[in-house]
This record gives structure tokens, C-alpha cells and sequence, in this order.
């Protein structure tokens, strides 16, 4: 009844730890289905050692990262829900039986529960620290992460519509969980179930955690600046996070999100780049269009007076330019200017 998908590379060394602690869970009716995401070392041969048919490898013929690993689990999965374990971390035995329960109680699409963190064998933390609602859980996401993706347990339909993101290094979760809690109903089971080991080339070591926050930042602008405190919040850490010496500078650039009452409504996430881009593009479309309409009011004057009686025709000194009635000359676009373009052209 549950599919449980193990990303892995180049951990010979854990991964049977990982798996076995997924074999001795209370619930059994589940397949578990490790993709190797094109490993050097010898994680082939040690899956191919634990002897139970429910475990199934997949080898991925180059390698893309854990989200893509993840998302061809997803394809692969046979059963209706789908949990994630790590190849470095440990279940707890009754992790599968209780989420599980809970998930159909609640008649939730997806379930997160407490882990955890091991930073060293002395520094062990648990995640989150407090209990969490489950009616809070849509707006602590939009600044918080709490779920992980080894404590995730979710109804594959849900996973089909809204999977990993690919080219997102880090913090995958967390952009996963913000998007199906906007669509879902995601709950928490307030009980640690999960050990997470933090490893020297474990991707939340090596991938740049800035780099990520701004991805973030500018694939859910609209949601996020719904809230005009949130959106401060959200600026005062991204300037924080470049003062520390992140490798980006914050830039607050004009956005248009039209009037967006639900933040399920809120359009399709586009970088800032993409963005300005769009909007220049119907500016200047919008300055050609003025421009060609000049140009045919001017043809058609002057066809008006060639076809005018030439004994009607007179001659009137020329005026002086009134600088009351003299149009401006359109020049570069205020943002504002932009913004109401794009209300206009419906730029996305």
C-alpha cells in the first residue's frame, strides 16, 4: 500500500542501515524502491545483498540530483501512498503504522512528523521545537521549513501533480511542501519518528543555501507579498543573508501580481529576469502601437487635403507650438508605468 523511494550516491556505506530500518517498520504492505543516481562506488552490489523481493534498484543512466531521482521513484511507485527515506538516515519502527493512521483520520494528502538532527554524536537536535497546528501549517511554511523530506508520507496523486522541483539543489522540501499545502490538505504528527545524520557531502552541506533562499524567494513573490509583514520579513533575511556574505545581492524589482485574493490563485512562479523581460516587451509593444496610430492619423490628413476644392483651400500662417496641447515625448517606463502595462497586456 506504500511505496517508499530512497535516493542515493555513492552511499555504500549507509545505505543498508537506511533500508533495514524501513524493513523492520510495524507496517509491512509497502515496496521499497532505491534509485541510484548513477553512483561510482559499489551501492549496486550492496543493495543486491538484502535478500527481500520488496526491495527493487533502479540505476539512473547519468546523474541529476535527488529530485530527479525522486521524481522517477514517483513514476516507478505501484501503491497509492508514497513515503521518502534518505539513503543515510534511520525510521523509527512504528513511523509508516502511525503516520499512516493519522493521514487517513484526517483525510490528509500528505503528513509530516518530528526528526532528529544529528550534527555530531553530541549535538543532537529535535525539529521543530515546538508542537505545530495543523491549522497553522499553511502560514508557518511561507517562512519557516519544518518538514523534511524523510519524515514525508503523501497520496501519490498528490506527488503526480506537484513533484520535486529539479532545479532545485536544496531545500526541495520545502519548496515541495509550500506548494502542496497551497492545493492539499497537508497535516503534522507532533512526534519525533525520524533520525537524520548530517554527512560531509550530503547535498544540505555542499549545495549554496543563499542561492536557494532567493530561488525561493522569487518562485513564491506573489504569495509571500500577500502579507505585507511577511514580505518585510522576507526581505530583512535576504539583505541579511548578503551582508553575511551570500552570493547575491538583493534586488527589490517591480512585480505585477494582479489582484490575487487566494493565494491559490496566484500565477505560475517565473524568475525576476523573466519577469522584467515580459514587461519591457509590452511596454515597448505598447510605444509602437502609439506610434503607428500617429503615423496613420498623419497619412490620413494629408490624403484630406489633396482631396480638398482648390478654391477652398487657404493659406494660414503657422503657429507657434502650444506647450499646453504639445504631447510629451514618451520616454523610458516608470515601474508603475510597467506594472500597469502588464495589468493591461495580461504579461505573465
Amino acid at each position: 500500500m506504500i511505496s517508499v523511494i530512497i535516493p542515493t550516491y555513492n552511499r555504500a556505506q549507509t545505505i543498508v542501515r537506511s533500508i533495514e530500518s524501513v524493513l523492520a517498520q510495524t507496517y509491512q504492505d509497502f515496496e521499497v524502491l532505491v534509485v541510484d543516481d548513477a553512483s561510482t562506488d559499489n551501492t549496486e552490489e550492496v543493495v543486491a545483498g538484502i535478500e527481500d523481493e520488496r526491495v527493487k534498484y533502479f540505476r539512473l543512466p547519468k546523474n541529476g540530483g535527488a529530485p530527479v531521482a525522486r521524481n522517477f521513484g514517483i513514476q516507478q511507485a505501484a501503491y497509492e501512498y508514497i513515503a521518502f527515506q534518505d539513503s543515510d538516515d534511520e525510521w523509527f519502527p512504528q513511523k509508516l503504522e502511525l503516520q499512516l493512521a493519522e493521514l487517513l483520520e484526517q483525510g490528509a494528502d500528505l503528513i509530516g512528523c518530528c526528526f532528529m538532527l544529528h550534527f555530531t554524536q553530541d549535538d543532537v537536535r529535535p525539529i521543530p521545537r515546538e508542537e505545530i497546528a495543523n491549522e497553522d501549517i499553511p502560514s508557518i511554511l511561507v517562512f519557516d521549513n519544518f518538514i523534511s523530506t524523510q519524515t514525508i508520507l503523501a497520496k501519490k496523486e498528490a506527488l503526480l501533480e506537484e513533484n520535486f522541483d529539479e532545479g532545485l539543489l536544496r531545500l526541495q522540501d520545502w519548496d515541495l511542501v509550500i506548494r502542496i499545502s497551497q492545493r492539499f490538505k497537508v497535516v503534522f504528527l507532533n512526534e519525533v519518528l525520524v533520525d537524520v545524520y548530517r554527512q560531509e557531502n550530503s547535498i544540505s552541506e555542499t549545495t549554496n543555501f543563499y542561492e536557494a533562499v532567493q530561488r525561493l524567494w522569487e518562485k513564491y513573490y506573489c504569495l509571500f507579498s500577500l502579507d505585507s509583514g511577511l514580505k518585510a520579513k522576507w526581505e530583512e533575511r535576504l539583505e541579511g543573508f548578503s551582508a553575511e556574505g551570500g552570493e547575491f545581492i538583493y534586488q527589490g524589482y517591480t512585480r505585477n501580481c494582479g489582484n490575487i485574493e487566494d493565494p491559490a490563485e496566484a500565477p505560475e512562479p517565473a524568475l525576476e529576469k523573466e519577469i522584467l523581460e515580459g514587461l519591457e516587451e509590452a511596454v515597448e509593444a505598447a510605444h509602437e502601437t502609439e506610434h503607428q496610430e500617429a503615423t496613420e492619423i498623419e497619412e490620413e490628413s494629408k490624403i484630406e487635403a489633396v482631396q480638398e476644392p482648390e478654391a477652398e483651400k487657404t493659406i494660414e500662417p503657422a503657429l507657434e507650438p502650444d506647450p499646453q496641447t504639445e504631447p510629451e515625448l514618451i520616454g523610458p517606463a516608470s515601474p508603475e508605468e510597467i506594472a500597469t502595462v502588464a495589468n493591461d497586456e495580461k504579461v505573465e
